[in-house]
């Protein structure tokens, strides 16, 4: 039995409002037993928006088998998809939401950002052990190798002096994140957690440094970084706490979304 054809266009209503070129896009999707991965949604937004008008439109595709992705924004204002499908058989072709705004890309952020406020699951942050993180707002992101926390020439962290500095700057610092490596990870066979062992004082020395922050009520946290290549096979989350607990550290910072969730599902290895 043949197959029907769908036809799809994004010729959006008042497309005269945006009056540059056009590219002529066009894409057809057939449905078949083994395919490629689809495209991963949701995507991020689209905003296309007029100087002349200041009137945009806020487009965030969340999920389609259709591929919604474009070279540009001439491709998002003007492209024909072509699905085939069989009788009885069914897609779901657009799942998202369109807001017209006036005001440029900071409108279409605001709608962004309530958007992800509405839809997020605050349990995980609404735990009493996160009490005294929320309450804490002045945070240093601590390059060991930087001249304001290392002592190049006593090869030494001067973690008062540099304590002493921000309390006299502006009231004193509530936590550090301790980032030891990128962009230096990579040049060598290292890995984020060996380089730990290299700094001044090895694991002892960071425990003599976070120690002395903690007697000035300021917390250290340490990051973790899903995407390092580990060449000996260990296991992440047991070297992240090996090394946490090892420095005393207060707790770690994932760098990617990545990480936060490899973290969360391996709470139980990464507890202190």
């Amino acid at each position: 039995m043949d197959s029907g054809v769908c036809s799809m266009s994004t010729d959006l209503p008042g497309k005269e409002l945006f009056t540059r070129g056009k590219r002529d896009f066009s894409s057809k999707i057939t449905k078949k037993k083994t395919r490629l991965a689809p495209p991963s949604f949701p995507k991020m937004p689209i905003d296309v928006y007029s100087d002349e008008t200041n009137i945009g439109v806020y487009f965030h595709m969340l999920d389609s088998v259709l591929e919604w992705d474009f070279d540009d924004k001439d491709g998002y204002v003007n492209r024909t998809f072509l699905l085939d499908l069989a009788p009885q058989d069914e897609a779901r072709v657009m799942d998202g939401r369109i807001a017209p705004h006036e005001g440029d890309w900071h409108e279409a952020f605001r709608v962004f950002k309530k958007h992800l406020r509405d839809h997020f699951d605050f349990t995980y942050y609404e735990r009493p052990v996160q009490e005294r993180y929320r309450e804490r707002f002045v945070s240093h992101f601590t390059f060991l190798y930087g001249r304001d926390i290392y002592d190049f020439e006593a090869n030494r962290f001067r973690i008062d002096e540099f304590l002493d500095e921000g309390e006299e700057n502006f009231g004193g610092y509530d936590y550090m994140l301790l980032w030891r490596d990128y962009p230096r990870m990579g040049i060598d066979d290292r890995d984020q957690f060996a380089m730990y062992e290299d700094l001044p004082g090895g694991l002892d020395g960071l425990r003599e440094m976070v120690e002395r922050a903690h007697l000035r009520d300021v917390q250290v946290f340490i990051p973790y970084k899903p995407w390092d290549i580990m060449r000996k096979g260990q296991n992440h989350f047991t070297e992240e706490a090996r090394i946490a607990k090892a420095i005393g550290a207060d707790g770690a910072r994932a760098v990617t979304r990545m990480g936060i969730r490899c973290i969360r599902n391996s709470s139980g290895q990464l507890s202190l």
